[in-house]
């Protein structure tokens, strides 16, 4: 959604980053071990960065790292869902440069 510019690609990528936090963290829990836990994980840290873009201006620039983390995660899900799929060689030339493109 964020290369056309549309008005709610924060509310989907917050809902999507919070979804992806009760995925691996499973129940909110209000202690500090939860709270370090969510803070670690990516999606956490997803959570931070939009809330930051929801207070100010947002532009392409600000969109790129969470562009880049959601195609890197739905080429990690191709690898996993269809490993007998023609797009291997790309999807492990993802995969082994994560450092370079990130």
């Amino acid at each position: 959604m964020s290369p056309f510019n549309l008005p709610l690609t924060l509310v989907v990528a917050f809902a999507s980053s919070a979804i992806g936090v009760l995925r691996v963290c499973k129940t909110p829990q209000m202690n500090k071990e939860y709270l370090s836990k969510v803070l670690m994980n990516n999606h956490g840290q997803n959570l931070i960065y939009i809330c930051f873009g929801a207070v100010g201006y947002v532009n392409f620039l600000y969109y790129s790292p969470i562009v880049l983390f959601f195609g890197y995660g739905i080429v990690e899900y191709i690898k996993i869902k269809y490993p007998q799929n023609g797009f291997n060689g790309y999807v492990d030339l993802i995969r082994n440069n994560k450092f370079y493109i990130f």
